[in-house]
């Protein structure tokens, strides 16, 4: 039997008669690999399978979904402003270390920044559907991606919807990295092409010799144009209903110049 995690080193193989598999970190159970959900951030060591099996993954999304609908007993508050101020704490640490950059832009607080302005989008969305109401929460805020709820609930379409779909992906490359090529001269997916267009990212300006991508991610520009989608979103939201808009609007512009300036 291999030695089993310590101190940060992530779940090592198990051969229990003849079948490979691993202790979950949850559950702390050894099942088979077959249970645990494939992640290419864990290596061969790992068997290329997240720490956490199937099951413990399901009961924390059943969990989340349960709050939503079905009104539970307990305290809860307004996240979403949390969010938002850890973003904006990041984001004058980003001006600052941009600043002093050659470029004026590169900055590793985006990694941080972007993925907490999408998390205040979606914990908004919640506040702002149950914060006047003892009632269950519709569906659909616990049911699929953040740009379907976006669309089909709050009417977001067209360029935001696009520029949301982008952000989304952009924050799955830094919560879910791989950092291997990704085959293109530049170093950048094809898929995200319209990103790189915009002139948001840092770059060497060469289009075959760029850096990897995480390192263009890592940008300024980058977390200000996240700001500003997320910023249209809220919009979004507080004008779905009109009886809603006067108690929601403090949410809005006025509160993002606050934060970020």
């Amino acid at each position: 039997m291999r030695t089993q995690r310590r101190l940060g080193v992530k779940m090592a193989i198990i051969m229990r008669e003849g079948v490979r598999g691993k202790i979950c970190s949850t559950c702390k159970q050894w099942k088979p690999l077959d249970d645990f959900p494939t992640d290419p951030t864990h290596g061969k060591s790992q068997g290329g399978r997240h720490c956490r099996c199937k099951s413990c993954h399901r009961a924390g999304r059943i969990d989340r979904e349960g709050r939503i609908t079905q009104r539970k007993a307990g305290a809860w508050g307004s996240t979403s402003q949390d969010l938002l101020s850890v973003a904006a704490r990041l984001f004058r640490l980003s001006r600052d270390e941009s600043t002093a950059r050659p470029d004026k832009n590169g900055s590793r607080f985006a990694y941080a920044g972007i993925p907490l302005l999408l998390a205040a989008v979606q914990s908004f969305a919640i506040e702002y559907e149950g914060i006047l109401t003892l009632e269950p929460l519709p569906a659909e805020l616990s049911a699929g991606s953040l740009a379907h709820l976006m669309e089909t609930r709050y009417g977001v379409s067209g360029s935001l919807l696009e520029h949301l779909r982008d952000l989304i992906e952009i924050r799955n490359e830094i919560i879910h990295p791989v950092p291997l090529p990704s085959g293109t001269p530049d170093n950048w997916p094809d898929y995200l092409r319209r990103v790189k267009k915009k002139g948001l990212l840092t770059t060497t300006g060469n289009p075959n010799a760029d850096y990897n991508l995480l390192a263009q991610v890592g940008s300024h520009k980058l977390f200000r144009w996240a700001i500003n989608v997320t910023k249209k979103l809220y919009t979004a939201i507080i004008n779905s209903n009109s009886a809603k808009v006067q108690i929601f609007q403090p949410f809005g512009d006025s509160n993002f110049k606050t934060f970020f300036g």
